[in-house]
C-alpha cells in the first residue's frame, strides 16, 4: 500500500512538472513573442491588419473554468476589435478574448475555408511539428496546417506541446496558415459580425500527445459544464449490436427475395441460433424513402447505393412502405430490439416544406434545410414512437458546406444543433454525429446527450486498412477530448463473405473496435456471424467488455519511427491500472525496431507483467514489450500490462476476452497480502474463465453468487485458471496463496 501510494505521488509531480513547463506570467510573455495581430476585411477588398500593443494587468476575474488573471491589450489603430488574455490558474493555459466592439457589417471575406477575420501571430518556432484536423467529414488527421475550425497541435521532438483551438462559436471557427504566420479567428462566408460578439482562442501547454489532447479536452468540458457520458448512456455504446450502413453485407441489399424486414428478421434469427446477443439493429439510409430510390419491385436496385451518395436527398423521415409494409414500429415489435436510426440531409422536394419553413441550399444534392425548432420535435416524437434509441445525424459537413444559411451568421448552426439536441433529449433519445467536421466534435461539449461519433470513413473490407485505422485512433483523441465515444464503422467478423471486398483480418477490426471503448457492430451475411470472435467483445447479455477509455496511438507513433503502428488503452481498478496495448503490423517494410519501453508506451509508474494476449503466458522482458520479429501484413501483436503487486498472486483476468478485465464485469478487484477479492458481474447461468499469474497453487472461494465448474494450475507458466459459473447477477470470490 505504502509503495502504491508514492508513485501515485510521483506520478502526481511528474504530471505538474511538465504542464507548468511554461510558469504562471511565462505565457503571455511567450504570446506576445509571437507578434499577435488582429484583422478584420477592409472596403477595398484586402484587410485591415492592426498590431497588438503591449498588455497591461487588470486584475483577477472568473471564467466557466475558474479564477483567471487578467490583461487588457492596446490594439494599434483597432478596427474595433478589442483583445484581452486571461492566465488560468488552474490550468498552464491563456486565452486570449477577441471583441468586436462595434460589429462589422461587411465580414465575408474569402470564403467559408478562409479565416476572414481575427488574430494572427507567429507561428511558434519552437514546435516544428504539427498534427491538425481537416474541415471535412470525420476530421481527419493532418500532419501539417489545414483550414479547420480546430483544434491543432504544435509540438517538437520531446513532445512538449501547446495547443491551439477556439473555447465557443465552434461551427464559425476557422483557422490556417499563411507563409509563417497562423490566423486564428472566424471562417469567411460570415456575412455580419454583431456589435459585442466575444471570440475566445485558447494556447494550452502541454506534455506529450494523447495528454495534451487529455487536458486540453478537461478544460474545453469545464468551460461548457459537459460531463463525459458513461459507458453504458444509451443502447450503442453499451452493447453489441448489428449494422447494415456503408460496408455491411446488407447495405441497400436484401437476402434472396426476402424484403429488407424480412433479412432483418433473418439475421435476428441466425445470431439468436448461434447465441449472439445482438441487443439492436441499424437502420441506415436506405430505410426511408429519398429522390433516388428505386420504384417498384423490392424497392431496392442495384446501383442504388451509388446513386445515394451522388444525390438523393430524404423527401420524408419515415419507413418505406415497400420496405417494411406494416411501418417502422410493426417490425420493431416483431425484432424485439431497440433501433438505431440513420438520417440525412433533406431534398428540397421534400414532404415537411408545406408545412415547416425551410431554406434552400446550393449544389447537385439538391439540399434543404428546416430552420424551425418545432421540426425536430416532430422528427424526434416520432423516432420515440418508432422504438429508436439513438438518432444517427449522418452527412453532417456535407449540410455544412452547401447550406450557405448554416455559415453566414454566428448563431444560424448553434441553433440548428442545439433544436435537435434538446428535441431527443425531450424524448429521451441520443444522438450519434456522423460525418461531423473538427468543429462539430468541439460543438458536442454543449450538449448532453450527443454520446458517440464516428472517426473514421466507411468501412471497406479488402483495402489498405492504413486508411481506416490510422485515421480513426488518431481522430479519437479529438472524440476523447469533447467527451464523446468514437465509433470504427462496422466490419465483417467473417472472411469469405463476399468475394471481391473479402474482410482477411477480422480479428483485427474486432479488436480494434472494442478498444475504442465506443460501438461494436458487424454486418454480417446471414450464416456467416463469427460467435466465438463477436463474444470474446462482450458479456453473455451483450454488455460490450470495454477499456475505460479509446485506444489512441502512443506518443512515438506521431514521429518518424520503425516499429509497429502502436495504440495503448486502460481499465483502472483497485488493484491497480491495467494496460491494453496493440501493436499492428501496417507498414512490414519499415519494422524492425521490436522493443518498447514502459516510459515510451506512456504507463504510470509500477510494477507490471506483461502478458501475450495471443500466447496466453506472461513474458520474461521487464519495463518494456518485446513484439515478435515477423507478423503478416496487417496481424497484430496484444499485450495486457498486469499489475503486478508482489504478492505471489495477480489477476490476469477473463483471458477469453479481448478486455480481459473490464469495470462492466470486475465491480471490485482488491489486492490485500497473498489473497484477491473480486465481485464480478454477469448473467446467470453465464460461464466465466479466470486466469491469475501464481507463484504457487492458490486456493479459491466463492462467497456467493457462482460455483465453481473447474480450475487448473500450471506450475512451468505459473497461471492459474479458474472457471466459474454465475448464479445470480452478482458474484463474490476469493483466490489467495
Amino acid at each position: 500500500m505504502a509503495r502504491n501510494f508514492w508513485q501515485a505521488v510521483l506520478a502526481c509531480l511528474a504530471g505538474l512538472a511538465l504542464t507548468n513547463s511554461i510558469q504562471a506570467g511565462e505565457k503571455l510573455d511567450w504570446f506576445k513573442s509571437l507578434k499577435p495581430a488582429v484583422f478584420v476585411p477592409a472596403q477595398n477588398g484586402k484587410r485591415s491588419l492592426a498590431a497588438v500593443g503591449d498588455f497591461k494587468p487588470a486584475g483577477a476575474t472568473a471564467t466557466p473554468a475558474g479564477r483567471a488573471q487578467l490583461f487588457e491589450a492596446a490594439v494599434l489603430n483597432s478596427p474595433g476589435v478589442s483583445v484581452r488574455a486571461a492566465e488560468l490558474d488552474d490550468y498552464p493555459a491563456i486565452v486570449v478574448f477577441l471583441k468586436f466592439e462595434r460589429g462589422l457589417e461587411h465580414a465575408q471575406a474569402g470564403g467559408a475555408y478562409a479565416v476572414g477575420t481575427g488574430l494572427e501571430l507567429d507561428k511558434p518556432a519552437k514546435f516544428k511539428r504539427v498534427l491538425a484536423f481537416g474541415m471535412t467529414s470525420f476530421a481527419p488527421p493532418q500532419n501539417k496546417i489545414v483550414p479547420s475550425a480546430g483544434p491543432v497541435l504544435f509540438y517538437n521532438d520531446k513532445f512538449d506541446t501547446v495547443m491551439v483551438s477556439p473555447l465557443d462559436h465552434f461551427l464559425v471557427s476557422m483557422m490556417g496558415g499563411s507563409g509563417g504566420r497562423l490566423q486564428v479567428g472566424l471562417e469567411g462566408d460570415l456575412k455580419t459580425i454583431p456589435a459585442g460578439f466575444e471570440h475566445p482562442v485558447v494556447f494550452y501547454f502541454g506534455k506529450g500527445i494523447r495528454s495534451s489532447f487529455d487536458d486540453w479536452g478537461a478544460l474545453l468540458r469545464k468551460w461548457h459544464g459537459k460531463e463525459r457520458s458513461s459507458p453504458d448512456a444509451d443502447v450503442g455504446i453499451a452493447y453489441l449490436g448489428y449494422w447494415t450502413d456503408n460496408g455491411a453485407y446488407y447495405y441497400y441489399k436484401t437476402e434472396g427475395d426476402l424484403t429488407y424486414a424480412q433479412t432483418l428478421l433473418a439475421v435476428k434469427a441466425d445470431a439468436d441460433k448461434l447465441g449472439v446477443p445482438f441487443k439492436y439493429f441499424q437502420l441506415d439510409s436506405w430505410w426511408y424513402p429519398k429522390t433516388t430510390d428505386t420504384k417498384g419491385g423490392k424497392g431496392i436496385g442495384p446501383l442504388d447505393f451509388i446513386k445515394h451518395f451522388i444525390s438523393g436527398g430524404a423527401y420524408k423521415w419515415e419507413a418505406r412502405p415497400e420496405l417494411f409494409p406494416g411501418g417502422l414500429e410493426k417490425f420493431r415489435n416483431e425484432l424485439g430490439l431497440p433501433l438505431i436510426a440513420h438520417a440525412r440531409w433533406f431534398d428540397r422536394q421534400n414532404e415537411y416544406r408545406g408545412e415547416y419553413q425551410f431554406v434552400d441550399g446550393e449544389g447537385g444534392r439538391n439540399p434543404a434545410f428546416p430552420v424551425e425548432d418545432r421540426f425536430w420535435d416532430m422528427i424526434m416524437s416520432n423516432a420515440k414512437k418508432w422504438g429508436i434509441a439513438v438518432y444517427e445525424q449522418d452527412w453532417l459537413d456535407v449540410q455544412w458546406r452547401t447550406i450557405p444559411y448554416l455559415r453566414e451568421s454566428v448563431e444560424a448552426g448553434d441553433k440548428w444543433l442545439l433544436a435537435m439536441s434538446s428535441a431527443a433529449q425531450k424524448q429521451g433519445l441520443t444522438i450519434q454525429y456522423c460525418m461531423a467536421n473538427p468543429g462539430m466534435f468541439m460543438q458536442a461539449v454543449k450538449y448532453p446527450n450527443i454520446t458517440q461519433v464516428r472517426t473514421s470513413n466507411d468501412y471497406m473490407a479488402g483495402m489498405p486498412k492504413q486508411i481506416h485505422w490510422i485515421p480513426f485512433t488518431k481522430t479519437n483523441m479529438l472524440a476523447w477530448a469533447a467527451g464523446l465515444y468514437p465509433w470504427k464503422d462496422t466490419h465483417q467478423s467473417s472472411s469469405g463473405e463476399r468475394v471481391a471486398r473479402n474482410e482477411r483480418r477480422a480479428e483485427e477490426e474486432t479488436l480494434m473496435a472494442v478498444l475504442s471503448a465506443g460501438m461494436v457492430g458487424p454486418g454480417d451475411k446471414i450464416g456467416f456471424i463469427n460467435k466465438d470472435l463477436l463474444l470474446r467483445t462482450c458479456r453473455a447479455d451483450g454488455l460490450l467488455l470495454k477499456p475505460d477509455r479509446p485506444a489512441m496511438p502512443i506518443d512515438k507513433m506521431f514521429a518518424p519511427n520503425a516499429t509497429l503502428y502502436t495504440t495503448i488503452t486502460e481499465t483502472r481498478t483497485g488493484a491497480g491500472i491495467y494496460y491494453f496495448v496493440a501493436g499492428y503490423n501496417i507498414y512490414p517494410e519499415r519494422y524492425w525496431e521490436r522493443e518498447l519501453s514502459f516510459q515510451e508506451l506512456g504507463v504510470a509508474p509500477g510494477d507490471y507483467l506483461v502478458y501475450c494476449w495471443k500466447g496466453r503466458k506472461i513474458l520474461p522482458a521487464k519495463g518494456k514489450i518485446v513484439f515478435p520479429p515477423a507478423l503478416p501484413i496487417y496481424r497484430s501483436a496484444y499485450y495486457v500490462l498486469v499489475p503486478d503487486n508482489r504478492s505471489g498472486l495477480s489477476l490476469i483476468g477473463e483471458w477469453d476476452k479481448f478486455v480481459p478485465v473490464s469495470n462492466a464485469r470486475f465491480k471490485k478487484i482488491e489486492a490485500q497480502g497473498n489473497k484477491i477479492s473480486l465481485q464480478l458481474a454477469g448473467v446467470p447461468g453465464e460461464e466465466i474463465s479466470l486466469a491469475f499469474r501464481a507463484d504457487k497453487k492458490p486456493e479459491a472461494k466463492i462467497v456467493s453468487g457462482a460455483k465453481e465448474t473447474g480450475s487448473n494450475y500450471d506450475g512451468a507458466s505459473r497461471i492459474f485458471s479458474l472457471q466459474v459459473k454465475m448464479s445470480a447477477e452478482k458474484a463474490g470470490l476469493e483466490v489467495s496463496i
